[in-house]
């Protein structure tokens, strides 16, 4: 089995350029506390969206290994908070709303800037901030474990 399909390939090479470049921006990890050097690139647009973002600025952040495993846990506001924080002049909310087959205004910005306050009140000197804060996120949307008993 291949790992990675023909079309895929296709569509890496394709967007290699912009990713590249964007590597290249920003070295070191983008969760504003951490200074781990990047490693992976992770796309904010999450399944079918995905592929459609591969190659957007607006959608992409470069992470840290440990960093970039705690991303599927946090909500897209969230992810969008650390791209404005990040990369502010590559944020664009309703353009990875659109990605995502969303209305432009189905994450608003009130959404997105309540998740800035959380990340910029996050304690910098706990490296599992990130994780916290996306277990935060998990019990909130689904309730605690105690819950389901």
């Amino acid at each position: 089995m291949r790992p990675i399909s023909p079309k895929r390939a296709r569509l890496l090479r394709k967007v290699k350029p912009v990713r590249d470049e964007y590597r290249a921006m920003f070295p070191f990890c983008q969760v504003p506390w951490c200074r781990a050097k990047a490693t992976q690139i992770h796309e904010i647009s999450r399944g079918p969206a995905r592929g459609a973002s591969l190659g957007v600025r607006a959608a992409i952040l470069h992470l840290c290994e440990f960093d970039h495993g705690q991303m599927d846990w946090l909500p897209v506001e969230a992810q969008l908070a650390l791209k404005l924080l990040a990369d502010p002049d590559g944020y664009d909310r309703l353009a990875v709303n659109v990605l995502r087959g969303r209305q432009p205004e189905a994450i608003t910005a009130d959404q997105v800037d309540r998740w800035v306050k959380v990340l910029q009140e996050a304690d910098e000197r706990d490296p599992n901030a990130l994780r916290t804060l996306a277990h935060e996120a998990i019990v909130q949307r689904m309730g605690k474990p105690s819950d389901f008993q």
